[in-house]
């Protein structure tokens, strides 16, 4: 049984004591907090920094200091493959159907397509509503949502893996498993967890000038995210 790490960078102690430190599911394996307040470093640069430090064959939880687990992950890690990346949430593209009035309908929107259940907050209700699809078995997604990302030391070893540290706040997970893939043909995968996250993102510029990044570096049309820019999907 390897042991786990849990690591997050952490700007608000408060909500990564509600979430993580005092989370009987995940405090009673070693966690590993980076403290953002006073120097705040990209994400990818502190996520890289433990990789570069750590020594031990286990498996890595990068996740954002407001998720958390509800269940100990250990007994699900325990019967997975190493040779994958793992997360909750994840996304596929999904096509739909667009009705038009008097017309057939046609396959002309494209549309992502979560997978993995997580409880998700929402201010407006300030209560926790059940967000993306269960899955019954480990499931291949194009990416996975930076919320959590679980990943084997020994996998990050044999492929020399790094997250880009030219994505500081946006699209890096994404960005991971698309690299991943197309270097190492290490495909990501959607686990059910029993699991919550607190914040929800905001699109902003940063986020605009991470995805014309993505596209540019990976050659693509798109991003297959939990997100996109308006007009960009």
């Amino acid at each position: 049984m390897d042991k786990i790490k849990i690591v997050s960078v952490v700007s608000n102690f408060d909500v990564y004591k509600t979430s993580i430190q005092d989370n009987k599911a995940m405090n009673i394996h070693q966690l590993i907090s980076y403290d953002n307040r006073e120097e705040n470093i990209g994400i990818p640069k502190r996520y890289n920094h433990f990789i570069d430090e750590n020594k031990d064959d286990c498996w890595i939880i990068f996740c954002h200091q407001d998720f958390g687990f509800n269940k100990n992950p250990q007994e699900i890690l325990n019967k997975l493959d190493k040779n994958f990346i793992y997360g909750p949430v994840g996304v596929m593209p999904k096509k739909q159907f667009l009705s038009i009035i008097r017309l057939k309908p046609k396959f002309n929107v494209i549309k992502n397509k979560l997978i993995g259940q997580i409880n998700q907050f929402k201010k407006e209700t300030q209560k926790f509503k059940k967000k993306g699809c269960m899955v019954a078995s480990s499931t291949v997604v194009e990416t996975l949502d930076c919320c959590c990302l679980i990943i084997h030391s020994s996998l990050l070893k044999k492929h020399n893996l790094k997250f880009d540290e030219q994505l500081s706040w946006h699209l890096y997970s994404e960005e991971f498993s698309i690299n991943a893939k197309n270097k190492h043909n290490v495909l990501s995968k959607v686990v059910q967890f029993d699991c919550f996250h607190i914040g929800q993102g905001d699109i902003n510029e940063d986020f605009d000038t991470s995805w014309d990044y993505v596209l540019k570096k990976h050659n693509l049309k798109k991003v297959i995210g939990t997100c996109a820019p308006a007009g960009k999907v």
